[in-house]
């Protein structure tokens, strides 16, 4: 597999497709697969295998894809720290916890009680 550097500022997404065209597939399920050992979809905002492409790039800190090739940052701004570094957290391990958190509410209901304190 042709294994392309990673870009400054290109999503993880993005990166996929672009691996994806460079080994001569038509989609990014194959690549994804390839890379992470596992047969799961791709999913924009909440891959989840990440640390099998932070290993195969040779990057040792395991949350730089998700802090920074990610859509997680995006919500930074609009949540608590604590809500966002569970967030992190989620996705590190099988994706479901992130999920689950931004499901329940519970990012919400910790910011807007920090708004009104």
């Amino acid at each position: 597999m042709i294994l392309a550097p990673l870009m400054p500022e290109e999503s993880v997404l993005g990166w996929i497709h672009r691996m994806a065209l460079l080994n001569g597939y038509t989609g990014t399920t194959r690549t994804w697969n390839a890379l992470t050992g596992r047969s799961t979809t791709l999913k924009a905002f909440n891959p989840t295998g990440l640390d099998s492409v932070s290993d195969a790039l040779s990057i040792k800190d395991k949350e730089y894809l998700i802090r920074h090739h990610t859509g997680i940052p995006s919500i930074k701004p609009f949540v608590m720290a604590k809500a966002y570094e569970e967030l992190i957290s989620g996705i590190r391990g099988d994706g479901g916890a992130a999920v689950a958190l931004l499901g329940s509410g519970k990012v919400a209901r910790q910011s807007a009680t920090a708004r009104n304190a």
